[in-house]
């Protein structure tokens, strides 16, 4: 079935088979490619899910944190609140992110942030309930530095002064109730800076202020307004330790437990984060394997596509040439002198076509030769005196069966039969390329042969048109430049009625029916010749 397909489409199968393994592998790099691009957009929506909680968190984390050192700068209640509302704010949060978390390991980073969120809160909740004591003591002591330095300065007053006479007492009394406001002024920044060393100070004025009030107390009769004094301060100083005591502890607090609380519950904010770009890391990683795998078979598939397209060339390639070196070697025998050559070749398109053309060229080639030995024969019959002329007859003959080595190239054989007289044999189709070449080889013979009659045979001639009328009228006018006479012989009657039909004027042309009139006629124009010349 192959054989029996023309040329062209044995070359479009081949090349459609190419195209479909082409196409093949475009699909599957196509498949591979949008596979890729579905993983990784996969991977783009959990890793961007995965980081947006990670900042979330880390920003709740910091909030908290913001929110905390607020209240522990400024301890009221509205930053209290806000400190709560940030811890469950980042609670809510982390309970949302752990529902719709990508794996499990995101839940365990998330998990971990909500563990260190409760220990940070339960310091929280120690120094908020401080901060809180520290407030009522704080409220205390103003109460009690107030009521100290207002009955101290009830004191300080002329009639003390005109009773008692002593400026030392009122100075003691004055240096006391300075003391008291230093003592004020100072707890106030320590409370505010959580500051011991100013605690510390407060303390110090405070017991001097008590001392200063305690010996004033001591004198002969002291009034009611000094012992109350001294019963403030006294219970002032109680207060002032108190709150030292609470600055140390909140601040011990939180710089051995709430800032390191602090600091891990960054880490695992920012862990979660971490997570999400650990993942990347590995997704990434996955995809390359991934890709690389793809690109492996791709480079099979291609190797695979090349192996099959270099078989299904060289399939193509034998089919094409096989038949071409036989119609080559068939051509040479031709060439050597063998016309039964014959090329075996079955099957229909061109390469079947060009074989039984040849078939058909050797098979005419063989018959002609056969009516030339004929035509000899004959004119050996009819004059056996003309021995030259046989001899010559016998080369014409020989350059004839040469005729057929120079037909597959186009080649024209002038054949001279007398001297004076060739024979140009047309053999085949005539088309206009040809119809030159056969020109040049008339006019070649003709200047070569010194010919003066040119007998064209047309015997060989399968058909017969305008254009081969007009081609034998212009090599009549050529020959007839260069002093040679044109015959036409091989006219069939189909020939003669397809000259006729075609309209040509060959009145300059003289026509036989075959070869063997055409010569006689030649050697009747040469004897007249030579007799002319005689």
């Amino acid at each position: 079935m192959w054989r029996n397909l023309n040329l062209r489409a044995q070359i479009l199968i081949g090349y459609g088979v190419v195209l479909a393994l082409a196409g093949g592998l475009a699909l599957f790099l196509v498949l591979q490619v949008g596979d890729l691009n579905r993983r990784i957009a996969t991977i783009n929506a959990s890793v961007a899910a995965d980081a947006e909680a990670g900042m979330l968190v880390a920003a709740r984390a910091a909030d908290v944190q913001q929110a905390v050192n607020f209240y522990l700068q400024h301890p009221r209640a509205e930053s209290r609140d806000a400190a709560d509302a940030s811890f469950a704010a980042l609670d809510a949060d982390i309970a949302q992110l752990s529902a719709g978390a990508s794996g499990e390991s995101q839940r365990a980073r998330l998990a971990g942030v909500m563990d260190q969120l409760s220990i940070y809160r339960l310091t929280f909740l120690s120094l908020s309930a401080l901060m809180d004591s520290r407030a009522k003591l704080s409220e205390r002591l103003n109460m009690q530095l107030f009521e100290a330095s207002s009955l101290a300065g009830g004191e300080i007053s002329g009639e003390f002064l005109v009773r008692r006479g002593g400026l030392n007492a009122v100075s003691e009394l004055t240096e006391a109730q300075q003391r008291l406001q230093l003592t004020n002024l100072l707890m106030s920044r320590a409370l505010a800076e959580h500051d011991s060393e100013r605690a510390a100070k407060a303390l110090d004025q405070i017991t001097a202020a008590q001392e200063r009030l305690l010996r004033n107390s001591q004198r002969p009769a002291p009034s009611t307004g000094l012992l109350e004094a001294v019963d403030e301060a006294t219970s002032a100083v109680v207060t002032v330790r108190q709150l030292a005591d609470n600055i140390a502890h909140v601040r011990q607090t939180r710089d051995e437990q709430l800032k390191p609380q602090a600091q891990a519950l960054k880490r695992s904010a920012d862990a979660v984060a971490a997570g999400a770009l650990g993942a990347l890391t590995d997704a990434t990683a996955d995809l390359q394997r991934q890709a690389q795998g793809a690109q492996q078979l791709a480079g099979l598939a291609m190797m695979a596509t090349g192996v099959v397209a270099l078989l299904a060339g060289l399939r193509l390639a034998r089919g094409v040439l096989r038949p071409v070196v036989d119609l080559a070697r068939a051509v040479e025998r031709v060439n050597g002198g063998d016309y039964d050559a014959a090329v075996a070749h079955g099957g229909g398109g061109e390469i079947g076509r060009l074989a039984a053309a040849f078939n058909q060229m050797t098979a005419t080639l063989r018959r002609q030769r056969g009516e030339v030995r004929a035509q000899q024969e004959a004119l050996a019959e009819h004059n056996r005196g003309l021995a030259q002329a046989l001899d010559d007859l016998r080369a014409a003959t020989d350059a004839r069966e040469q005729l057929a080595t120079a037909v597959q190239a186009m080649s024209v054989p002038v054949v001279p039969i007398l001297r004076g007289v060739i024979v140009v044999p047309l053999v085949g189709e005539i088309d206009a390329e040809r119809a030159q070449v056969l020109l040049r080889r008339l006019l070649a013979g003709v200047t070569d042969e010194q010919a003066r009659i040119v007998i064209l045979d047309i015997t060989g001639v399968p058909f017969v048109d305008a254009a081969l009328a007009g081609w034998l009228l212009q090599a009549a006018a050529a020959a007839e430049l260069l002093g040679a006479r044109c015959v036409l012989v091989g006219i069939s009657p189909e020939v003669a009625q397809a000259l006729v039909m075609s309209g040509a004027d060959l009145g300059r042309l003289t026509t036989y029916a075959d070869l063997r009139q055409g010569v006689e006629h030649a050697m009747r124009a040469m004897r007249s010749r030579a007799q002319a010349n005689v």
